[in-house]
């Protein structure tokens, strides 16, 4: 699992890499079940779409559910085999059990010049989206702020996109793409948070301009998320790190929180969750008043990776806790 959505009815939806066994890593699967089931599950795919990295779940007037994903990836492996990120622009699709799309079948995509790993969040009740991507060379990385009405009326137009793409094994010819989009750069963001490699202060844990794993976007408050496994063995285990940090829209750090949780081998081990404690951070979501958390877990007995989701009352602001 890449991230989730928990649209609140017992199912949720989450990303994933499609097998790399049978060849079809260049995919995402998105994958609609039980939250607590793998029964009467259901999934799409997309194909050069990316990584996979943040999606948001939208229900529609009729009770469809939209997912918000990223599209037009580029695949950046260097040994020959397929990895599939740095997506253009960001999708807006409706989700079909049994189908497949490639970006070209994409009608609804928003597109910011110059930007790549663009992947978004939305908070439906202060009518707001963000954007965290990467600049050209990665040295930096952005969260952009705007307000969601807008960004839904942008005029449609084509654009060539900024970056060649590569849709083969490294060696292979790359060549341009010009969909159709929402372009972002036709408005104003209501704020930008530019991420660079120094250190900020009030933050114990660097996170550097990459490493996100997730973000969330929620009361004026921007929410990131990183943290990586650890080597799966049972030997020597070392503690996994995953950290949450609150950004206020002025680019502040207002908070930051080492995930202790998943720091601990021995609990996780007793709770049956790893006996490696391998817990790599992936999609942090807020619902009503709790946060959610999401880690691809892995054990010694197999080679499977299980997604485990961990909720946390979220505090009121001014609540000392």
């Amino acid at each position: 699992m890449q991230c989730f959505a928990l649209p609140g009815d017992g199912t949720m939806y989450a990303v994933q890499v499609a097998a790399s066994s049978s060849g079809d890593n260049y995919k995402l699967n998105l994958v609609h079940k039980g939250v607590n089931s793998n029964t009467n599950k259901q999934y799409m795919q997309l194909a050069y779409f990316g990584h996979g990295s943040n999606i948001v779940y939208e229900k529609g007037l009729w009770g469809e559910a939209w997912i918000w994903v990223g599209n037009y990836g580029t695949n950046t492996a260097k040994d020959g085999t397929l990895h599939y990120t740095s997506n253009q622009t960001v999708a807006r699709i409706c989700f079909e059990a049994d189908k497949e799309l490639s970006p070209e079948d994409v009608t609804e995509q928003w597109y910011l010049p110059g930007a790549h790993n663009i992947h978004p969040a939305i908070d439906v009740e202060r009518r707001q989206i963000a954007f965290w991507s990467l600049n050209q060379d990665n040295s930096a990385g952005y969260f952009h702020v705007y307000n969601l009405d807008e960004v839904l009326a942008i005029p449609k137009k084509q654009v060539t996109l900024t970056y060649p793409i590569l849709r083969g094994v490294a060696g292979e010819a790359t060549r341009s793409y010009s969909p159709t989009v929402h372009n972002l750069a036709d408005i104003t963001p209501i704020a930008t948070i530019v991420l660079n490699s120094s250190s900020w202060e009030g933050c114990e844990y660097n996170f550097g301009t990459g490493g996100i794993q997730g973000f969330e976007l929620k009361g004026g408050r921007i929410y990131h998320y990183h943290g990586s496994g650890n080597d799966n063995t049972t030997d020597n285990i070392t503690p996994v790190t995953s950290v949450v940090t609150v950004f206020d829209l002025d680019g502040h750090v207002v908070e930051q929180h080492r995930v202790m949780a998943v720091a601990d081998p021995a609990a996780l081990a007793k709770a049956g969750i790893t006996d490696t404690g391998f817990m790599e951070s992936e999609g942090i979501k807020i619902y009503g008043d709790k946060l959610y958390l999401g880690y691809a877990t892995r054990k010694s007995t197999d080679n499977r990776r299980y997604v485990t989701i961990l909720s946390y009352p979220l505090r009121s602001k001014g609540e000392n806790q």
